[in-house]
Parts: C-alpha cells; structure tokens; sequence
C-alpha cells in the first residue's frame, strides 16, 4: 500500500521533495474516509456537470451578462467614493482649547473651566483617563507658550462601546453646549495618516499685500461654506495679533528729504534698544524681565517705547525752519502711525506669502463629489492680479495614489501575460485565463459597494493580491484541458472533464485563502479597520472569481478555440482604430490617424476575403 501511495505521488506530485516523501507514509489506498469523500465529491462533479450544460446552452447572454456585472461594480463603488486610507478608531482624541481673543474668560475662569471640562468627560464611560496641558507651545523651536491655552489628551478603553468618532462627536456636543465661552478643536479619527497626507481640502492662496490676502481667504472661506459636505472651515488667518503699522506718506517725506528706509532705521532703532532676558507668567499673564545696571540717581532707567505717541516722537531727520534754524523731523511729520490686527504668522511658499484655507470632510460623504463640488464652486472666482490659488488635499493625494497603483496593475497583468505565454508557448491561452482578472475585480468591487467601504489605497492592494492569485485557477483549468484535447478528446468533452477533475483543487485553494483572510476582513481587534479593506477586496474577488471561472474560462476556451482568427482578428481592427483616434486626439499627430485606420481597414479586408469567394482564386 505504501509503495503504491509513492508511486502515485512520484507520477503526479509537483513537489520532489518534502510533499512526496510525507505523502507515501499518509496516504493510504480505499481507507473507509477516502470512500466517503468520493461520494461527496461526485455528487458535487453532477451538480456541476448540469450546470455546466445548461450554461454553455446560453454562452453569449452569460457573458454579455459577465460585462454588465463588470461594469456596474465598478459604477456602484466609484459612487462609495475615495479615500487615501481607511478611518481607523485608534482609541485616542486630542482636544485643542483656547481662550478666545474677543471677550476671552480671565486666568483663573479659564483654569475653572479646564477643571470642569475634565470632569464632564470623565463622566463618559468609555473614557478611561484624560490629561490637560496648560499652555500651547506656539513655536516650539523657540521654546515659548502662550497662557491662554491648553491641550488635552483622551484615552478611550479597549472594550469600548463607542467608536473614536463617535466619541469625537460627543465631545463636540459638550463643549458646544456646555463651555461655548471657549474655542474647541477636537480631533482623533485618522490622524496616523493626516500626518503623512493631510486630510480634507487645502486651498493655497499667494500673493504679495498681506490686506488683500486676508480678504481673498475670507471670500475664499465664505465660498467654501456654501458647499455640503465641508465642516471646520478656516479661512488661515489663524489669530490675529495687536501690531502698529507706520505708512509713510512719501510726498511728505520728500519734502523733508526723507527716506522711507530712514524712518524704518530710527523706528527698528529705537523699538531694538531692548532685549528682554527672560519671560515669566504671573496669574497667566505674561511679562518680559529686562536688566539693567542700577544707577542712584536715575532710579527708572527704562526708556522703552510702548505707545503709539512715544513711536510718532522718534526723529527721523533734520530739516531747517524759515530762519535756516534746524529743526528735527518726527515720525507723524512724514507717516500715519496707528494700531491694526495683524498675522501671528506669514508663511511663504517659494518665497511668496501664502495663506492656506482649509476645510474637513463631513462623516459619510463621497469625499471625491465633494472635491468636484469645491471646484464647481471656485470656478466662477478670480483671484485679483498677481494673486493664484492652487487646490490642494486629501483628494489629490488619494487620486495621485490610485493611479499610481492602477499603473501598477496594468504593469502586473502584462508580466503575468509574458510569463504564461513563454511557459505555454502561445498566446492564445494566456488570452483566455487572463478573463480570470476581469471576474475578480467584478467580485472586489461588488464587495466593496456592499459593505460600504470607499476604494482606497489599501483597497487596491487587494486587487494587485487577486491579479496574482485568480490567474492560478484558470492555469491548471486551461492546462489539463489541453492535456486531454492531445489525448483525442472533444474541445466540450474535454473542458468538461477539465472542471470536473479540477473542481476540488480550484475550489480548496480558494478556501485556504479566503478563511485564512475572513478573520482579517471582519474586522478583528483595534486598529483592524486600516487593512479590513484589502481583505475584504481579496475575499470577494476570489469568491466570484472562483465560481465564475469553472464556467466562463471554459466559455471562452471553446469561442477563441473555434473562432479565433474572427476574434483576434476583428479585436484587432478596432484596437488598430482606437489607437490611431487616441493618439491623433491627445497628440494631434494626423500620420497616427492615417496609420490606425489603414492598418485596421487592412486585417477588416484579410478577414473578409473569405466571405466573397476570394479565398480560393488567391490560393
């Protein structure tokens, strides 16, 4: 018995070593568990026999059939929308608060409210420890921070009932309701990837007036208000600081021989005379430490200037009076001093001032229509002269990805091509298991629709998996069909028997990577739901791939075996034209066109000599 068991293997295993030698001391000839699973296995070859018959009666409408299913997961999981990688409930929300400039709390009322704040959240269940820092460091290469904010750390539990988004929106509800008197920013969902690609929409404007870049981002931002779908939309002015502003009036310094780079000199001068040493914080308050050599008899050293009228009394020239008197020249003689709300901070980008509105996606909206939404809408603004704005974001990012992984794709499925043609030595029967990859993709994206998950990035890892994984069906389907057509079969009769004989091993192989990823799919453990959808891509493709190609590649095999050089040749025809027309229209070379059509109108006339009787007077 054994050494018929190793006989058998020896003939048909494709393994020589370890698999052979393990399977002569297992396996056993007519064991009472190998009588069962026969029975089980040809009722499972009848059923398919039937089936099989019965759709090869309807070959066309099955496929035609095939295409439209093709076609429409496609549709319906474009219309889920895109996203760079999935949301994934990391189980942790950071909360900016700040005390805001118009009719800000005082230094202790803020702190009470910080206290009361920690207490309402801890309240939640799912919630198992938050911590608060005073003070945001604004700059911290500088090392400084500013009193009148605060940062806060929450930490949800592990076995939690609500999701990190969830919970995010509840600590929007009570901070809206219940401390309105400060500003909330609250974030937790994504922001693993927002550090690497950004999220939402970010609109760059640039320009040189700080004025007018200030109010192009506010119209900008009023823009972007108008379109569903955005929430947290900030115009990136950010808080504005208290500044004096000096213009100088240069017909008036002319007359006084004034430069404007001599009132910058004095001004910069005189306001740089000091520097403080250190910076203490009194009640929240904070103050600047200046030192100074102590002299009894000038006890109050400090001449710093401080207001706007000591600013106006700092000379910037000399002039002579009627009578050849000089006399000097003040700030207010040549420019308007005043007080404005400036920019805490001017970016620059490509050494232009940039500002940088942005907005967020709100839950459960196709980010991709809400992207073309903001580019309908900004399509009737425009921006003054000299001023541009570029439309930036998580959109860009998650399309730039997709194709550079649909690139990828299209390069896989042309290896995979080459490998099989040099390994069968034609080209016809990759052609036919290359109809594998249309199946799988058909089942990723139906899946996809189902569970209403967007295409992502790690979605479309998923299919470059099934690329490589449902071609393997098809080679050992095609493979023994061939081997039984040079045993003297039929081409029906042997892809019959091809599926018949090869109905278990395609199907086990299915399973083993199906329940090897079902754990993965569903979405097991914290964190799971940023690779869920890759799993969830190769379960589905691999399912419908699996049951669709014991039926539609022998389909396929017996039209291209019987009508090859009609489907070859007419594919051709239109490839021929096709190419031609793209090039000629995104090129506008007219000799592409020219060349399409001709070759196209020439394998269109090889095919149809035949038809006019032609055939034979040329031989």
């Amino acid at each position: 018995s054994i050494t018929s068991s190793y006989s058998v293997v020896r003939k048909t295993g494709k393994v020589i070593s370890v698999s052979p030698a393990i399977s002569s001391k297992i396996l056993k000839e007519n064991s009472e568990a190998t009588v069962k699973e026969e029975k089980g296995i040809k009722y499972a070859k009848a059923v398919y026999e039937k089936v099989f018959r019965a759709v090869f009666k309807v070959k066309f409408a099955i496929l035609a059939l095939v295409v439209i299913l093709f076609g429409g997961s496609i549709y319906l999981a474009m219309n889920n929308g895109f996203e760079y990688f999935p949301t994934s409930d990391e189980g942790q929300l950071n909360v900016s608060i700040s005390n805001p400039t118009e009719n800000p709390v005082t230094y202790a009322e803020f702190i009470e409210l910080l206290d009361e704040f920690t207490m309402d959240v801890m309240e939640y269940e799912d919630v198992e420890t938050i911590g608060i820092t005073l003070g945001s460091l604004q700059g911290s290469f500088m090392g400084f921070s500013s009193a009148d904010a605060a940062s806060a750390s929450i930490i949800l539990i592990d076995d939690r009932e609500v999701s990190t988004t969830e919970m995010e929106q509840m600590i929007n509800d009570l901070a809206a309701s219940s401390y309105s008197m400060l500003e909330f920013d609250v974030s937790g969902s994504q922001q693993q990837t927002a550090m690497l690609t950004g999220s939402g929409i970010q609109i760059e404007l640039t320009g040189y007036d700080l004025g007018t870049l200030k109010a192009e981002a506010v119209a900008i931002s009023d823009i972007l208000a108008g379109v569903d779908g955005l929430i947290d939309i900030d115009n990136g002015v950010g808080k504005e600081a208290d500044e004096v502003k000096i213009t100088v009036d240069k017909e008036e310094a002319i007359k006084y021989n004034v430069m404007t780079a001599m009132v910058l000199g004095a001004v910069a001068g005189q306001l740089a005379g000091e520097e403080a040493v250190t910076e203490i914080n009194v009640s929240g308050d904070l103050y600047d430490v200046y030192v100074y050599d102590y002299d009894p008899a000038n006890p109050d050293p400090s001449d710093i200037i401080d207001t706007i009228e000591e600013i106006e009394m700092i000379v910037v020239g000399m002039t002579t009076d009627d009578l050849g008197d000089p006399i000097p020249v003040f700030v207010k003689d040549v420019a308007v001093v005043e007080q404005v709300k400036g920019f805490t901070t001017i970016a620059r980008v490509d050494g232009i001032r940039t500002l940088t509105i942005s907005a967020n996606y709100a839950d459960d909206v196709n980010t991709t229509d809400v992207a073309a939404a903001v580019e309908e809408a900004l399509a009737d603004y425009e921006a003054p002269e000299g001023y541009e704005y570029n439309i930036a974001g998580e959109n860009e990012e998650v399309m730039e990805a997709v194709n550079v992984l649909m690139m990828a794709i299209a390069l896989a499925i042309a290896l995979i091509y080459m490998i099989m043609a040099s390994q069968f030595q034609s080209l016809t029967y990759p052609f036919i298991i290359m109809f594998t990859i249309p199946l799988a993709f058909t089942g990723g994206f139906a899946i996809l629709w189902m569970a209403n998950m967007t295409i992502s990035v790690v979605a479309l890892i998923g299919f470059v998996i099934l690329v490589g994984v449902v071609v393997n069906n098809g080679i050992v389907l095609v493979d023994y069909t061939n081997q039984l057509v040079a045993k003297g079969y039929s081409i029906f009769d042997a892809l019959l028997e091809a599926g018949k004989t090869r109905l278990r091993p395609i199907v086990m192989t299915a399973l083993t990577t199906i329940l090897a990823l079902s754990t993965m799919a569903l979405g097991f453990g914290q964190g799971a739901e940023m690779m869920q959808p890759m799993a969830v891509t190769t379960v589905g493709g691999l399912l419908y791939a699996t049951v669709l190609t014991l039926f539609v590649v022998p389909i396929m095999y017996y039209l291209v075996t019987k009508f090859a050089k009609e489907i070859f040749g007419y594919s051709g025809v239109v490839l021929s034209i096709a190419i031609g027309v793209g090039v000629f229209v995104y090129f506008g070379y007219v000799l592409a066109l020219v060349a399409g059509i001709v070759v196209g109108l020439g394998l269109l006339a090889f095919l149809l000599i035949p038809l006019f009787g032609i055939g034979k007077a040329v031989e």
